[in-house]
């Protein structure tokens, strides 16, 4: 039991303090008062996976731009960042020039190794930008959520007049579909047709997500209806569109344009079939999807990881648990992602044993380390008081994992404790995360309204208050709970006051609370 940190004596908390790792600047090397003339060897593997530049500087064969691109690229098979960093230091001391290909294949692998500050630092010191260069930079900013800095440059590129190519205005497409900028996007499609690329089936396909990403699916299906998809064979535009409509919510549409295809005859691919699968499970149609099951077997197709997820989670979603079993059971290779869709099965289910099981299983027979998913998933069927001893085995595991403490699963642990009974763990932990986000609070706070503790909900949502944290609807929610079992009927006003003040409209789930 808690003493100090128990649910009855709330201790202030710490603001979030992020740890930061913000990599020194490069700094050329100095020998004498001279800039150093590296030498390396002239090819990788004369370095060893343990390399170093010391090391490298023994070696007699003075080093080309060659040499570098030959290192770099060992770098990104061996995920050696620490030594990219070395090797730029050098190119940096021996005023080697960021010409084109040296330098977009040191841009190149810093965002393949995830360092997009150092990848920024290099480009803007390239001496030679082609359209490739900043089609690497925008295509990493996108992959980093950063969509709105991919677009950015690709302006800027317009206004410095540099010639753009197909996979740079696939890109910028991509980036305005992730910001739902449908104007820029417009923007765009317009330059596309004025230089004539617009019907090529990739950027065709581009089109089309980038208008359903935007909502505007009557925009994608002109795009598709005037692209010379019917005629060209390929299923990529297909496939956009498929996707398109059911992510969109129009399932009856996407089902159809599927069967058009058939009567068309384009061959369905792996991605067809995913996105088709998907729109069965949004239909919850069980005889559709042993339909599109059957297909996907003469196709050849039914082993493929991808459709084996999808497989999963559309059995699943109409209820068949059978079905999930057999899929998953039938398929050769399981990746993480296909055990983690068993597990959330389970989980939907209300089946927590099979759940653990799946989650041991996981590792036993395939070799693989639960990931944050996995957790949380398994976490999520374990919500009531018979199932503690389970959830304790999930926290236990994840300790094991060293997850424990990471915000997403951490959330899960305390609603997981909370809707056990367990409000004393679930505040221990909560004192313990080093990170929060709103959803932490969140967790918390419902945590701790629904098992009657109103007064200390209400306390825990002043010291977010003092840091600053904006609340949301489900913080409200749980404000508005609290208040109710204290019958503090004055705060609950002040509360609804508040949410206006946060320009959030009370809904009839909001009131329900009351």
């Amino acid at each position: 039991m808690i003493t100090s940190s128990s649910p009855f004596h709330l201790c202030p908390l710490q603001a979030p303090n992020p740890s930061t790792s913000a990599r020194p600047p490069l700094r050329t090397s100095q020998c004498g008062g001279r800039p150093c003339t590296p030498r390396l060897v002239a090819t990788p593997d004369a370095l060893g996976p343990s390399a170093n530049i010391s090391e490298a500087n023994t070696c007699s064969a003075t080093v080309t731009d060659q040499n570098y691109v030959n290192l770099l690229q060992e770098c990104i098979a061996k995920g050696d960042l620490s030594l990219t960093t070395k090797l730029h230091h050098q190119i940096l001391s021996s005023h080697v020039p960021l010409h084109a290909r040296l330098g977009n294949t040191l841009l190149n692998t810093y965002t393949k190794l995830g360092d997009l500050e150092s990848a920024r630092q290099v480009f803007d010191e390239m001496t030679d930008r082609a359209s490739l260069s900043w089609g690497i930079m925008m295509g990493a900013y996108l992959r980093n959520g950063e969509a709105d800095v991919a677009l950015e440059l690709f302006k800027e590129m317009h206004r410095e007049g540099i010639g753009r190519d197909h996979p740079v205005f696939v890109t910028a497409l991509k980036s305005c579909g992730k910001l739902a900028n449908m104007l820029d996007g417009q923007m765009v499609h317009c330059e596309l047709v004025k230089l004539g690329l617009d019907m090529d089936s990739v950027v065709t396909s581009a089109l089309l997500t980038m208008y359903a990403d935007c909502g505007s699916v009557l925009e994608a299906r002109r795009v598709f209806d005037g692209s010379t998809s019917m005629r060209s064979g390929t299923c990529v535009p297909w496939n956009a569109m498929v996707s398109g409509y059911s992510k969109n919510g129009l399932a009856t549409e996407s089902i159809s344009l599927f069967v058009e295809m058939g009567v068309q005859g384009i061959q369905p691919d792996m991605y067809t079939f995913v996105s088709v699968l998907n729109t069965c499970s949004q239909l919850a149609n069980k005889l559709m999807g042993m339909a599109v099951h059957g297909l996907v077997v003469k196709s050849g197709l039914s082993l493929d990881q991808s459709i084996v997820t999808s497989l999963i989670r559309m059995y699943a979603k109409c209820n068949c648990l059978d079905g999930t079993r057999k899929a998953f059971d039938r398929a050769k290779v399981l990746d993480i992602t296909c055990w983690n869709s068993m597990i959330e099965t389970y989980a939907q289910n209300g089946n927590s044993h099979s759940a653990i099981e799946a989650l041991l299983e996981m590792q036993r027979l395939s070799g693989l380390k639960p990931n944050r998913m996995s957790f949380i998933y398994a976490l999520n069927a374990c919500s009531s008081p018979k199932a503690i001893e389970l959830g304790i085995e999930i926290h236990n595991l994840a300790i094991q994992r060293k997850l424990e403490l990471e915000v997403s699963v951490a959330n899960a642990l305390i609603t997981m404790y909370a809707q056990c009974g367990n409000i004393e763990d679930a505040w221990r932990l909560f004192r313990r995360m080093p990170n929060k986000d709103i959803h932490s609070w969140n967790a918390t706070i419902m945590g701790y309204a629904h098992r009657g503790y109103g007064k200390e909900a209400l306390q825990i949502f002043e010291q977010m208050q003092k840091l600053g944290l904006q609340p949301d609807e489900t913080t409200f929610v749980g404000l508005l709970v609290a208040s109710s079992h204290v019958g503090d009927i004055e705060r609950a006003h002040e509360l609804l006051q508040l949410m206006r003040t946060c320009k959030i409209s009370p809904t009839h789930f909001t009131m329900l609370a009351l």
